[in-house]
């Protein structure tokens, strides 16, 4: 009896360091199996279009932004107001005593302004109105090249254009308002008051995109 409880004791301990390296080798083939199924894992276009849309929207348009009533001197002289009273949007008077300027919207400006009721006038204790109107939002044209890089990045190649508002084709950089200005002040609108080439090419660039418990999402980094 004493013999046969040595031989399964020798049994046993030889079974235990197998069952460790078994359990070892499954943890590594499943570990392996894992990182080559995720590699393979791609982010499909169609998943990719949707989050650079939703990203275009969540940014929202390109606004610009102008006052009307009794406005000072500094403010009244800004370039982006001599584009809008060009277009007839706006009259602008002479100075007063003070170096001010009434600014009040034509009807042609009227109309235009309401034809975004979504954006809202916000009028100040001192009766001065300004208008915040979107010149142009950004329109996914096609997702290009996809290149993974780990199972949750990815780099993605995809074309956009502008979609102007006919504000925006007002405020075009290469429009007949905006050439007619010096340069300087050609300049000061497109930096300060929200001008862009809106009638330009489609643009190819490159985001990163990433993957998260919520899925794809445009990479803040």
């Amino acid at each position: 009896m004493f013999e046969q409880e040595i031989e399964m004791e020798k049994k046993s301990s030889s079974f235990g360091p197998l069952l460790v390296i078994f359990l070892l080798v499954l943890v590594v083939v499943g570990g392996a199996g894992y990182v080559l199924f995720q590699s393979k894992q791609t982010l499909k276009p169609e998943i990719a279009a949707q989050v650079l849309e939703d990203a275009f929207k969540t940014r929202g348009p390109v606004t610009t932004e102008f006052s009307t009533g009794l406005i000072g001197w500094s403010t009244a002289t800004q370039p982006h107001y001599t584009v809008l009273e060009k277009a007839g949007l706006v009259s602008i008077s002479k100075p007063d005593r003070e170096a001010r300027k009434t600014i009040k919207l034509t009807s042609k400006g009227s109309t235009e302004v309401a034809a975004f009721p979504e954006f809202k006038p916000d009028v100040d204790k001192d009766g001065r109105t300004t208008y915040t109107i979107p010149l142009a939002t950004r329109k996914l044209v096609e997702v290009g090249k996809i290149t993974m890089n780990g199972p949750n990045m990815a780099t993605v190649e995809y074309v956009w254009k502008w979609e102007p508002t006919t504000m925006g084709d007002l405020f075009d950089a290469s429009g007949k308002e905006l050439q007619s200005l010096p340069s300087w002040q050609r300049a000061t609108v497109i930096e300060k008051h929200g001008a862009d080439y809106y009638h330009s090419a489609p643009t190819t660039t490159t985001v990163r995109l990433v993957k998260s418990t919520k899925g794809w999402k445009v990479s803040n980094d």
